[in-house]
């Protein structure tokens, strides 16, 4: 009997465990909360007098049932003008705590335009949900026009790979702005013109929040006009690129006058060189041959026949005559032509003796 108590009894635990893990399931999915997500982005900004944007992110990421090591925070440090120059935002006094003030390890990173923070513990993982809170203060994000100052901002950034649940920004207007503010907001990703968002103004302070979720690699931007003279002007630095600088100017320079030399100069250059040395020269008769004999260590010129005998280590006919013909040339001999085809070699002057045939 108690072997069936313990049976029916294990039976009725495994079934309400199903019962009760699909009602948990179907609720969590009617309302988009289920998986890896950030459930609340909110963001706090304040523009100082100054003309510097001190920054408040509180980021609530729910892992799941993952095990992780912690996040990443994508923030681009640079803005483009309307002419498309580049300009670099200067961040400062980063720090990264949880929702109880307890400092987070983080690293922090450049990768192309961006601030990467890599926050989390490399030798422990966690799981379910965690509150991310990060401060930093940013210099050169307003922009100056002629007849009012902005913050343009991206509040949760568009790189994040898990969809945003609520996002929203909470805007703190120099002083003296209050009630003077114009205000817009997009959603969607980079460059999207969807305003699909709340903008809520009061006094001092204006609330912007996106009315959906915002599924991955989508963000919530924040403009926000209030009137000239209320805080400092803090211009970014401009971004000089490498050929923008006189060493960069100089270098291209150089590299459009190697161009045009190679490309035009050079080409035209050949056939005029070609006509003035590389045509072969109108021959006024028989081409002979004019060369310096090989020399000995004792400084005199080697005979053709010593030459012949070096070359194919023989004594034949034509070094020989070859040798006839270089005692003609030095004086010692002379050939006749007798008949056609016949010669005859006449001794013009003595030697006084052998060695004398060899100093020539």
């Amino acid at each position: 009997m108690r072997k069936l108590a313990s049976f029916i009894f294990f039976w009725l635990l495994i079934f309400a465990s199903i019962i009760i893990g699909r009602s948990v399931f179907a609720q969590t999915a009617g309302q988009g909360y289920t998986g890896e997500h950030i459930s609340d982005f909110q963001s706090e900004y304040t523009i100082n007098s100054n003309g510097s944007v001190s920054v408040i992110e509180t980021i609530t990421y729910d892992f799941g049932w993952l095990e992780k090591h912690g996040i990443y925070r994508t923030i681009p440090f640079t803005k483009t003008n309307k002419q498309g120059k580049k300009f670099r935002l200067e961040f400062t006094n980063i720090s990264v705590t949880d929702e109880r003030g307890e400092p987070y390890s983080f690293s922090r990173s450049t990768q192309s335009d961006n601030i990467k923070l890599k926050i989390g513990d490399a030798d422990r993982t966690i799981t379910g949900v965690h509150t991310y809170v990060i401060n930093y203060t940013v210099s050169g994000a307003l922009t100056y026009f002629s007849d009012h100052d902005e913050f343009y901002w991206n509040v949760t950034g568009d790189q994040w790979t898990v969809p945003i649940t609520k996002a929203e920004a909470i805007i703190n207007l120099p002083q003296g702005a209050a009630g003077q503010g114009n205000f817009l907001c997009y959603t969607g990703s980079s460059g999207s013109t969807i305003q699909d968002c709340t903008i809520s103004p009061a006094d001092s302070t204006v609330i912007i929040s996106a009315n959906n979720k915002l599924p991955a690699g989508q963000g919530l931007t924040v403009v926000v006009g209030f009137p000239k003279g209320l805080v400092a002007r803090l211009e970014p630095q401009p971004i000089i690129g490498f050929f923008d600088t006189l060493i960069g100017k100089l270098v291209g320079l150089l590299l459009v006058i190697l161009g045009l030399f190679w490309y035009l100069i050079y080409p035209l250059w050949l056939p005029i060189r070609w006509y003035m040395y590389g045509r072969d020269p109108q021959s006024p008769g028989p081409v002979i041959a004019s060369f310096d004999p090989p020399k000995t260590v004792a400084g005199r010129r080697l005979t053709p026949a010593e030459c012949g005998a070096l070359v194919d280590e023989k004594v034949d006919m034509r070094d020989i005559s070859s040798m006839i013909v270089h005692l003609a040339c030095e004086g010692y001999l002379k050939i006749k032509e007798k008949e056609k085809n016949k010669f005859i070699i006449i001794k013009v002057r003595e030697t006084k003796d052998t060695l004398d045939l060899l100093r020539n």
